[in-house]
C-alpha cells in the first residue's frame, strides 16, 4: 500500500476548508487577537516569543543581504534587530491586517525600510515581492509545503531561514495556557512539518541546506531552524588554460576567472565571449575573479578602456564587480581600470560571488 506524503495531506487539508454551506472559510489567523497570541507565546511555560527573538537576531545578521521578507510577521517580534545601515528594505507579510497595523505603529523607527504587506500566502502569491532573504518562522505549519514552495519561487531569495516546531505529542501541539481557547480553530490549518520533507521540498526548487539547529523549549517541545541557500549553477561559455568564462543565471552575471598571465588574443578572447553573454542577457553585469590575476599588458589595459567597457555599457551592463582577496595585490591595477571607465559604469569590490546583487 502506497503512503501519501505528509505534505499532500496538509495541502489538501488547507485547500478543502469549507463551512456547512460549502463556502470557503476564512483563515483562523484572521480572528486571533494579537494580545492573546503574544501573551501565550511569552509565558514561561511556552517561551517561544523570547526564543524566536534571539533566533531572529541571528537570521538578520547571518547573510550578506540588504533586503529581507518575513512571512507571518504577527506583532513584529525580532524587528528591533533590523539595522538600517544594513537593510534598505524589510517586508513584513501577514494575512491579518490588524497585526500589520500594530507592527507599523510599534516600529516607526524603521520608516522607509519596513513595508507591511497584507498577503494570503496560499491564494495571493502574485503579490509577493522579490527579496534576497526570506524568514519564515512557525509559518509553514499553517500554509503547507506546496504554498511555501510557491511563495519562495515567487520571492526568488538567495537565502531562506525558517523555523518549525518539533512536538513529542502530536495531539497537544499548542501548550496549555489561559489563552489556549484563542487557538481552537487552528486545527483546521495546522499540520506537523517534518525536517526531511521540508528539505526535499526545498531541494526540488534548487535550494540546499546550509545549517540545522535545535532550540529546546518547555513541555517537551523544540524549535528547529533550517537555513537554505539557492544553488549556484555555472554555464560554461569559454575555457582555456588562462581563463574561464561562465554565465551565472541566478545572479545574471558573466563571470571571468583569470588563472594565469596572458596578453593580446589570449587576454581579449575571453572578454569578447563575456561581451556576447552580456549582449544576450538583458541587464547582465560583469564579474572578474582577480584572486589569481596579474598585471595587464598596457596595450590590453587600453583595449579594455576603449573597447570592452564601452561595449559592455552599450549591451546593458551597469556594474563591474572585481572579486579580490584580502591582500588585493592588484589594487593599483584595478583602481586604474576603474578610473579609466567610472564615468561609464559602476565598480564594486567584493570577496565572493555571493555578494553580487
Amino acid at each position: 500500500m502506497d503512503l501519501i506524503p505528509a505534505g499532500t495531506i496538509l495541502d489538501d487539508k488547507i485547500e478543502n476548508r469549507k463551512n456547512v454551506e460549502g463556502e470557503q472559510m476564512n483563515n483562523p489567523w484572521e480572528d486571533i487577537k494579537l494580545d492573546d497570541y503574544e501573551n501565550h507565546m511569552s509565558l514561561d511555560s511556552v517561551k517561544q516569543l523570547q526564543t524566536m527573538d534571539a533566533i531572529m537576531k541571528e537570521q538578520f545578521e547571518d547573510y550578506p543581504v540588504d533586503t529581507a521578507m518575513i512571512f507571518g510577521i504577527a506583532g513584529g517580534n525580532g524587528l528591533e534587530h533590523v539595522r538600517t545601515e544594513k537593510y534598505s528594505k524589510v517586508y513584513g507579510v501577514d494575512i491579518n491586517k490588524d497585526y500589520l497595523n500594530v507592527v507599523s505603529e510599534r516600529y516607526k523607527n524603521l520608516s522607509g525600510v519596513l513595508e507591511c504587506l497584507q498577503i494570503d500566502l496560499i491564494n495571493e502569491k502574485e503579490k509577493i515581492p522579490k527579496s534576497q532573504l526570506v524568514i519564515a518562522n512557525l509559518l509553514i505549519e499553517y500554509i503547507g509545503y506546496q504554498a511555501f514552495r510557491d511563495a519562495i519561487l515567487r520571492a526568488k531569495p538567495e537565502y531562506v531561514s525558517c523555523v518549525i516546531q518539533i512536538n513529542k505529542d502530536d495531539h497537544n501541539w499548542v501548550s496549555d495556557s489561559p489563552y489556549l481557547h484563542a487557538f481552537d480553530r487552528l486545527d483546521e490549518v495546522h499540520f506537523q512539518i517534518e525536517e526531511q520533507e521540508l528539505k526535499k521540498t526545498m531541494e526540488e526548487i534548487g535550494y540546499q541546506v546550509l545549517s540545522v539547529e535545535t532550540y529546546d523549549l518547555p513541555n517537551g517541545k523544540a524549535l528547529l531552524r533550517m537555513d537554505f541557500k539557492k544553488k549556484t549553477t555555472y554555464e560554461e561559455v569559454y575555457l582555456s588554460e588562462f581563463s574561464d568564462v561562465f554565465y551565472v543565471e541566478e545572479k545574471n552575471v558573466v563571470l571571468v576567472h583569470w588563472k594565469k598571465y596572458c596578453e593580446l588574443e589570449q587576454y581579449r578572447t575571453p572578454l569578447e565571449n563575456a561581451l556576447k553573454v552580456i549582449k544576450d542577457h538583458a541587464a547582465c553585469n560583469y564579474v572578474a575573479d582577480t584572486r589569481d590575476g596579474f598585471e595587464d599588458n598596457p596595450l590590453d589595459t587600453k583595449w579594455v578602456a576603449e573597447y570592452f567597457m564601452p561595449k559592455a555599457k552599450e549591451y546593458g551592463c551597469r556594474i563591474i564587480y572585481f572579486i579580490i582577496d584580502e591582500n588585493n595585490f592588484l589594487k593599483e591595477e584595478l583602481e586604474g581600470q576603474q578610473k579609466d571607465s567610472e564615468q561609464l559604469l559602476e565598480f564594486r569590490y567584493i570577496y565572493g560571488i555571493d555578494e553580487v546583487g
